[in-house]
């Protein structure tokens, strides 16, 4: 009884593989596919988009990746790129020759990273110096560390220095992004002691506004 039973178990599986492989193998009509449902505003990734469905060239990949920046300038924002990241965007094209989802997701770090610096641009020069540099440095640190793992001695040897070198010059330049973030800081809590100071020394006529203001006997006070 229980062989039956294996046998037919066995034989109705053969069956819905072979349905199953061959509406595979010869695809559906045209029309018959059901959309996906759209992709609510809160579950989308902005960080790293999603790969396009087919290889792009190089205006359509820059046009998809700008679809995730709908708030920026692109005119402004691909200025800024091409002069700021000439290195990054030359990789960029070497990569979506070969690896499409690569170059995707490196053109959307760079695009967003040169978004957040044209934010600060204006209100924070030095700020701005720093953050761009430390970006540079960072990314010629990891091509260089890439090109030390393919090279042979001498040339191994030569690259490995540069790269110390370069790492160097990316800590001290670290250094001053922490400082200046220190002296941010610094001012922020020197402007908080001096409200705590000043709430203190009214500390009465705070009490009674907010007296007046819960019992609704403020109503009609305000200038």
């Amino acid at each position: 009884m229980r062989a039956r039973l294996a046998i037919r178990l066995v034989i109705v599986f053969g069956v819905v593989a072979a349905a199953c492989w061959t509406s595979v193998s010869l695809g559906e009509p045209r029309g018959t596919r059901v959309p996906p449902p759209p992709v609510a505003e809160s579950e989308r990734n902005y960080m790293f988009p999603p790969m396009p469905p087919s290889p792009l060239r190089a205006h359509e990949l820059i046009e998809n990746v700008l679809k995730v920046f709908p708030e920026v300038d692109p005119d402004e924002l691909m200025s800024f790129v091409h002069k700021e990241f000439p290195m990054e965007m030359r990789q960029v094209g070497e990569l979506s020759k070969k690896h499409m989802e690569r170059a995707f997701e490196l053109l959307a770090g760079v695009i967003r990273e040169s978004q957040e610096l044209i934010e600060i641009r204006e209100d924070n020069p030095k700020l701005f110096e720093l953050r761009l540099n430390q970006l540079r440095l960072e990314r010629r640190a990891t091509l260089l560390a890439e090109e030390c793992l393919v090279s042979k001695p001498p040339e191994r040897e030569v690259k490995v220095k540069e790269l110390e070198s370069l790492l160097t010059k990316a800590f001290e330049n670290k250094q001053a992004l922490m400082r200046l973030d220190v002296k941010r800081m610094q001012a922020q809590l020197s402007d908080l002691q001096a409200l705590i100071d000043r709430r203190a020394s009214v500390k009465n006529a705070i009490v009674s506004s907010r007296m007046l203001q819960i019992t609704g006997e403020r109503e009609g006070l305000e200038w």
